[in-house]
């Protein structure tokens, strides 16, 4: 009786399942992947990853606020628990780590996980993916791991503060320079940073061997390495009912480290060598120095920037500050090009220092939407043929790019580099989920673009009858 009323009972839908596919369903539509499958994995793992991204944000924000208030008063009192309670508690209890599960998904403990650094799969509910890679403490859930911070006291992080820890240079080949920068560049954390910090913190790291069985880093030690893989396999161990248990594995790539310098948390995990492999170390001084303090002025520079936007006036200073946390930047030498006409747009560009110039290319019979009719190799390949003329330049605080992901046409128009600029690049999904209260008033743009265009060819035209 029982059972046929089970099947009978109707399942109710999760509230948020309905947006999330439709907001899914869109982005599918528009970017057309060959692999749908594939496109959805990354999809969703990039908006986990922007969430947990801001809930780091926001403890980094709780950390300096608490350490910041009664801060004298706090740690005598916990000098006075500790000396009343040595000997009772070992370090796990005095962390008050709560493991409550981030997923209602149910998981095999018995499960190893194979840690692939060059792909960003869907996380473990257990074993939580930091910044797109399976950290040290990455063990612990999101939610826990906040509250965890909030109860240990230790020496506050302050990103604001400015570190004047001098910088040690390690020597490199070319080679490995070459190879650290690729690796680099697929490390979520350090995306925030441009191709200068990028090189910066290259140049600051220092070579480990280390040998098979050799512990990297140990549970409930102090923190004081980030480390990046080259090359060799490692495992990974947490507490797991009062004992040490096997949960994941590191093949050949990753990077963990990160937290423990973060939060100035003891390791929630140890990292030990399967086989002979290359590790590069930065020290903990060198992360605030070169990571935590440049990421964190970044932020507030591209929170600065959207501020000045007049298009983003119709966001809220929360929708405003989900936008800085996806931006990403990129530093492009003067003459260099930014994007051709005729090429797929996937991507918007805010200004955040240097100029651009905005060049539009038209065929010999004079019609400016001729390129559009074609595929888009082949307008490159056309390009070089026609008159061209400049429609603006643009300068700090300006934008460009938008035109593309709006209509989803080619490139309407070239845009060069008049001197060293940096930008701050908006990706095609961010840009449909996070803009779209703008949207309307950006489309409204368009139509300015094309007349504004029409205009200056006639302007042409009639001085060179």
């Amino acid at each position: 009786m029982e059972q046929r009323k089970s099947k009978g009972r109707k399942s109710k839908i999760p509230d948020g399942l309905k947006e999330l596919l439709e907001s899914l369903t869109f982005d599918v539509l528009k970017a057309q992947p060959e692999d749908i499958l594939v496109y959805c994995i990354e999809n969703l793992t990039r908006r986990l990853d922007e969430r947990f991204q801001y809930n780091v944000n926001e403890a980094v924000e709780a950390n300096k606020d608490d350490a910041n208030r009664n801060y004298e008063s706090e740690l005598k009192a916990d000098v006075a628990q500790l000396e009343d309670e040595e000997g009772k508690q070992d370090v796990n209890d005095y962390q008050n780590v709560e493991e409550t599960p981030v997923s209602n998904v149910p998981i095999n403990e018995d499960e190893e996980v194979e840690v692939k650094g060059d792909i960003e799969e869907v996380p473990d509910p257990d074993v939580s993916v930091v910044e797109g890679y399976f950290s040290d403490e990455s063990i612990m859930d999101r939610e826990s791991y906040v509250k965890r911070r909030q109860g240990v006291r230790g020496v506050s992080i302050d990103p604001e503060k400015t570190y004047n820890h001098e910088i040690v240079v390690h020597p490199k080949s070319d080679q490995q320079k070459e190879k650290l920068m690729q690796v680099v560049h697929e490390i979520h954390l350090l995306r925030c940073l441009d191709r200068d910090d990028h090189i910066e913190l290259i140049n600051a790291m220092f070579e480990r061997k280390v040998e098979p069985g050799e512990e990297v880093i140990k549970f409930g030690e102090d923190g004081d390495n980030f480390y990046i893989i080259e090359d060799g396999d490692y495992e990974i161990y947490t507490m797991k009912d009062n004992q040490m248990q096997k949960i994941a594995e590191y093949k050949g790539k990753g990077s963990f480290g990160e937290l423990a310098l973060l939060y100035n948390t003891p390791r929630a995990a140890t990292v030990r060598a399967i086989t002979k492999g290359t590790l590069w170390a930065i020290t903990r001084d060198t992360f605030h120095a070169i990571i935590t303090a440049k990421a964190f002025k970044k932020r507030k520079l591209y929170e600065s920037l959207l501020e000045k936007v007049d298009i983003l006036s119709y966001l809220t200073p929360y929708e405003r500050l989900n936008v800085a946390d996806t931006l990403q930047t990129r530093i492009v030498e003067e003459g260099e090009a930014i994007f051709l006409q005729g090429q797929l747009g996937y991507e918007m560009y805010f200004i955040i220092s240097g100029s651009v110039k905005v060049i539009s290319r038209i065929m010999g019979n004079g019609n400016v939407d001729e390129k559009e009719e074609h595929q888009h190799h082949e307008q490159q390949e056309q390009e070089q043929e026609g008159e061209e003329i400049e429609l603006c330049q643009l300068k700090e605080n300006d934008y460009f790019g938008e035109l593309a992901l709006l209509t989803t046409k080619p490139r309407a128009a070239s845009v060069y580099a008049l001197e060293r600029t940096c930008l701050a690049v908006l990706d095609v999904d961010s840009f449909h989920r996070l803009l779209g209260p703008c949207e309307k008033a950006l489309k409204e743009k368009t139509q300015h673009y094309d007349e504004q265009r029409a205009y200056l060819w006639s302007k042409r035209r009639t001085s060179n009858a």
